[in-house]
């Protein structure tokens, strides 16, 4: 598992709870190259989801936001297996164009030494 990119997931701000929740599911998984290579199926029995249909629909906008990058992967026999994810959270988001809802970013703690400043 790879702390700093779980640390990393658990920041981001402006997703949905699913979104969010598959986004940290997979940070979780990740290994020290931020890979993981979980299913559909395993991902959606793990945020209770019961189409995992719906999973790899988030993964593509979580795709699309920056997040992550997807590559498929296959069997010896040509069939497909899992993906395998890239995370690429705490990186150099770039805005999707057309985008119409919020960009997530990631929350920074309050800085109190600059909140006390007087103007």
């Amino acid at each position: 598992m790879s702390i700093e990119c779980l640390n990393n997931a658990l920041k981001v701000e402006g997703l949905t709870p699913t979104k969010k929740f598959v986004l940290v599911i997979l940070a979780n998984y990740a290994d020290q190259k931020n890979t993981c290579y979980p299913s559909y199926q395993h991902l959606a029995d793990m945020v209770g989801v019961k189409n995992s249909k719906h999973i790899g629909k988030i993964i593509k906008e979580l795709e699309q936001l920056g997040f992550l990058k997807i590559k498929s992967r296959f069997k010896n026999d040509g069939g497909n297996t899992s993906n395998e994810y890239l995370l690429t959270i705490g990186g150099v988001l770039q805005t999707p164009m057309g985008l119409s809802a919020p960009i997530p970013t990631l929350s920074r703690p309050p800085n109190t030494k600059e909140d006390t400043k007087e103007s």
